[in-house]
């Protein structure tokens, strides 16, 4: 944006795959100054921690001009297993990656209530987390961030804490602008902002996970 800005580096039909976590209207505003141009905006947010992305194995989320996105394709099954259209709005994929984050914030908050509370009633946290996610949590997402908040221990990063506080603040502004209550999103802000407030910076961000920890006592 602006004189010395990427956008004016661009030919004309060139397309832009945003693949940031921004905020819905940011990605809109950003497809209109492409519009102007002569080139296109297509939103496409993935999902996956680096290890996901080093294989080729995110998912995507892709919105934009159909004929751009189309165009993209081949280039978005290069790095992904999977591209999920949502239609022709520059900012809808963004919404799908915020409500996305958002979730993976409840799974973190709920394993880690969950396993707070079984260790301050004298089960073995491990071994809980492994009957809890060889039962009824037996999917990737427990499994792996479930681990991390059993053990408390929070490496590898996958996200630090600072970068998903950012998210978490985007919900939460697009819950408000559509008007819908998400009490879950506040928690899980309020969560990180006290970690990052610890300085905790090398760390994936379920380490706000020990937030509930330390405020039972553990």
């Amino acid at each position: 944006m602006g004189p010395e800005g990427f956008l004016t580096t661009l030919p004309q039909g060139a397309i832009h795959a945003s693949c940031s976590t921004v905020a819905p209207d940011t990605n809109r505003r950003l497809a209109e100054a492409h519009q102007q141009h002569g080139s296109t905006l297509v939103a496409s947010p993935v999902f996956g921690k680096p290890d996901v992305a080093q294989a080729g194995n995110l998912w995507v989320g892709s919105s934009g001009p159909t004929e751009a996105r189309q165009r993209l394709e081949p280039l978005q099954a290069a790095f992904g297993q999977g591209t999920y259209s949502f239609g022709d709005d520059a900012g809808a994929a963004s919404v799908a990656k915020l409500c996305g984050n958002f979730l993976l914030g409840t799974v973190i908050e709920g394993m880690a209530e969950a396993l707070t509370l079984a260790e301050k009633a004298g089960l073995d946290r491990v071994a809980f987390y492994e009957m809890l996610t060889s039962t009824l949590f037996n999917n990737p997402i427990y499994k792996s961030y479930g681990k991390l908040i059993a053990e408390r221990h929070y490496q590898p990063v996958g996200a630090p804490p600072a970068i998903i506080r950012k998210d978490m603040n985007l919900v939460v502004q697009e819950a408000y602008k559509q008007g819908v209550p998400m009490p879950f999103a506040n928690i899980i802000r309020d969560q990180l902002t006290a970690t990052v407030a610890l300085n905790e910076q090398d760390v994936d961000w379920a380490s706000f996970a020990e937030r509930v920890a330390q405020g039972a006592g553990l």
